[in-house]
């Protein structure tokens, strides 16, 4: 299946990494006319003896008669490489001027073009290289933050979870194969599935398709971290808190309160887990129009956030008015209440009043780094990673969208059979179920969905 976005008969080439990061720049070349772009720039014929393939070897790159460059490449015959294409890797000095040029070089010959984005994966995934799931964790392995996103990651670029769908594909077409055998010999009033065994096959695959649905949540957790606001008062340190958690002077510290106005987001990650810190401006009546703009700016993070960390100090009471800030907490976040501040003289405050209050509550010192490691680990358990069954995850919303498919087909099939639904009517849900795993690993899509798929790649990729 070809995309309208792409034209296969092109070579297309792309650095792999940006230049002048660095001291050498991967540039990529796929496609048929991958060799004669080593002639054109080398000025030698290509000679498969003197540059055996996998091999990687130095040539002189020249722009007309001028030296650009010495560089390192490596060439991989079809279909043994990346894109499953003929392809030639060059390892430039990382110059944007030198890869600029040779860039530039590469295009001027016809047929040749810059890849667009996603091209080369899209290229590995037409040729059969990969799925559609292991394209899409391609991406998933350049954004990991945390170990548990690279494992995710790694496992689906491995084909864990394409393997996964196949098990679940095998073990119910032998049924959808004896449902349509059925309805060839529909005269003839037989039955060659058997419904009691076909009761127990469906509600057990109904069941993994579901812990794979609803993984969801724990994939977009583990991939995207958990949005995490720093909410309460003006000057009761949440700044110092951000700080402290990143272990780095982020945000500004003042005495003065309202020294915060914007939300500053931080990732940091604990455990595994990326947790995207937001520092807000304290939450208070201000007549300050650009203050009162970020109070604003606190309540929309708050609405939306996984976590809230309640920051209060130890020298302010909890009174009703801080009570009432709880309640601006989006109804799917989990609350911590953390009273900092705990390093000033003992008997100094309301502690008391606070623990009375919330028995469970964290005391920190984001001076001192007192109950610090608490926290950390308070916030890690909080996170509900769901049923993550085992190391396969739903990653994405198109995942979950065709399993979710697949689930409420199996639930139709299951409620037939109990109601003893026509044989037509089943055989067609058990399509249905088969089509949706299908999209899942990209056995069947439209080129308009996988078009919007390899888009959102880079452009080396």
């Amino acid at each position: 299946m070809q995309s309208p976005l792409y034209q296969f008969e092109d070579t297309i080439v792309a650095p792999l990494n940006p230049a002048g990061q660095g001291a050498v720049c991967l540039v990529r070349v796929s496609g048929k006319l991958s060799k004669a772009v080593v002639s054109h720039l080398t000025k030698k014929p290509y000679n498969a003896a003197l540059w055996p393939p996998r091999t990687a070897s130095l040539v002189a790159i020249w722009d007309g008669d001028v030296l650009l460059d010495r560089a390192l490449f490596t060439s991989f015959d079809a279909p043994a490489s990346y894109t499953g294409e003929d392809c030639v890797e060059w390892g430039l000095h990382a110059s944007p001027y030198v890869v600029n040029r040779f860039l530039t070089l590469c295009t001027e010959i016809p047929g040749v073009r810059m890849a667009q984005p996603g091209e080369f994966t899209w290229r590995a995934f037409t040729n059969g290289k990969m799925d559609l799931s292991r394209a899409e964790a391609v991406a998933d392995l350049i954004a990991a933050e945390n170990p548990m996103a690279h494992r995710l990651a790694m496992n689906q670029l491995e084909g864990g979870f394409a393997r996964k769908i196949a098990e679940l594909r095998e073990r119910i077409m032998e049924f959808a194969a004896l449902l349509e055998l059925e309805l060839d010999f529909s005269q003839e009033d037989v039955e060659f599935a058997d419904r009691s065994a076909l009761k127990d096959l469906v509600l057990s695959v109904r069941m993994q398709v579901v812990s794979l649905r609803d993984s969801f949540t724990a994939g977009e957790v583990i991939r995207k971290g958990v949005p995490t606001v720093l909410a309460g008062r003006p000057n009761v340190g949440k700044s110092s808190l951000l700080n402290a958690l990143l272990q780095n002077a982020r945000a500004l510290v003042s005495d003065q309160p309202g020294t915060t106005r914007d939300t500053i987001e931080e990732p940091c990650a604990i455990n595994g887990i990326t947790f995207r810190l937001m520092d807000t401006a304290g939450l208070r009546e201000s007549t300050d129009a650009v203050e009162q703009m970020g109070v604003a700016r606190t309540h929309q993070k708050l609405t939306h956030a996984g976590l809230v960390l309640m920051v209060a100090s130890v020298d302010e009471y909890p009174d009703e008015a801080w009570m009432n800030l709880l309640s601006l907490a989006g109804t799917q976040s989990k609350v911590l209440v953390v009273l900092n501040k705990v390093d000033l003289p003992e008997g100094y405050g309301h502690r008391s009043d606070w623990l009375q209050r919330f028995p469970d509550l964290l005391e920190i010192s984001a001076q001192t780094g007192q109950g610090m490691d608490l926290l950390r680990k308070r916030m890690r358990d909080i996170v509900d990673l769901g049923r993550l069954a085992g190391d396969f995850v739903a990653v994405n919303a198109r995942q979950r969208h065709s399993l979710d498919q697949a689930a409420s087909a199996l639930q139709s099939i299951y409620n037939g059979l109990h109601q003893n639904l026509e044989t037509e009517l089943l055989a067609e849900e058990m399509r249905a179920v088969l089509r949706s795993l299908a999209e899942l690993t990209g056995d069947i899509a439209a080129d308009d969905l996988l078009g919007a798929i390899f888009a959102k790649f880079c452009i080396g990729k």
